[in-house]
């Protein structure tokens, strides 16, 4: 009988304690240390992640991008064939004014494009290696801006973007690019 009150009270213990967890300090979008932006914090008490404007320095809207490390010489992350296909349509950029595009893929600093169009990618059978993309990079700096933008729940999207370029992109973070 002791032991089964010891064991009721440790675990009413540790309970209590589990309940007294704050949330972080800092919520947001943050730069890791590959120059890549994750969103940390606590969904109940921090902003959406920022939606990423960006232009490059030529045509790359229908190329698979593939993020790298600063020195564009590993690359860190890649889709599966399946990610960039959601049954409907490919999740290319939407086009913007300017040149400039809506990013539907998650880049960064670090982005760079394969020589994969994305219906040639989404046929990748087996699933490529980071190694076997390694030789399919097209262009190592292909972005010229990228801008943090606030998300909007607007049902215009591409309106509501268009008119952040238009101004200037007001209250938007500009990424420092290499």
């Amino acid at each position: 009988m002791k032991i089964i009150f010891m064991a009721f009270a440790l675990a009413l213990t540790l309970a209590s304690c589990a309940g007294n967890r704050t949330a972080p300090q800092q919520a947001g979008l943050v730069e890791t240390s590959d120059g890549s932006h994750r969103f940390m914090g606590n969904y109940l008490d921090s902003k959406l992640p920022r939606a990423v404007i960006y232009k490059t320095d030529g045509d790359y809207d229908d190329l698979v991008p593939v993020t790298m490390d600063a020195a564009r010489t590993v690359i860190l992350s890649y889709p599966a064939p399946t990610d960039i296909y959601d049954g409907t349509a490919y999740r290319k950029p939407t086009k913007l004014i300017d040149g400039y595009l809506l990013d539907n893929r998650g880049i960064t600093r670090n982005t760079v494009f394969l020589d994969y169009t994305y219906e040639e990618y989404a046929k990748l059978d087996p699933y490529p290696t980071a190694e076997s993309l390694s030789g399919h990079i097209k262009v190592k700096y292909p972005l010229v801006e990228m801008y943090l933008v606030e998300r909007t729940a607007q049902p215009d999207k591409v309106a509501y973007y268009n008119s952040v370029i238009k101004s200037g992109f007001p209250n938007c973070e500009k990424i420092e690019l290499k």
